[in-house]
């Protein structure tokens, strides 16, 4: 599958931007994202880490969903500054279009 590199890249994009608390690297892969409310979240948090691992894809034609497993730890701003963590299974599902890939949704749970 000739996709799978330029999917994976986008999702370790996703990975990174969601890491570093970086706004506008998240855009840049994921650029309907609610900007604003990623502003507010990313506002919260003192750190965060995400892992996303085992990541399965499936692609047809212009459109792809990756499905991976993972972890988020993070650290909010206010209240007990515990480290926490969360597993979880990430769907975040791409298309490709003139520039390349790109996020179109994430689904979290």
């Amino acid at each position: 599958m000739r996709a799978r590199p330029a999917i994976l890249r986008v999702v370790d994009g996703y990975e990174a931007a969601y890491s570093r608390l970086d706004v506008r690297a998240a855009q840049a892969v994921w650029p309907s994202v609610d900007r604003q409310a990623l502003q507010r979240a990313f506002g919260s948090l003192r750190e965060q880490r995400l892992t996303l691992e085992d990541c399965a894809l499936s692609v047809r034609g212009d459109r792809a969903t990756a499905r991976c497993s993972g972890t988020v730890q993070y650290r909010p701003r206010v209240g007990s500054r515990t480290l926490r963590e969360l597993a979880g299974q990430w769907t975040i599902t791409l298309k490709r279009g003139a520039r390349g890939w790109a996020i179109t949704h994430v689904d979290a749970r």
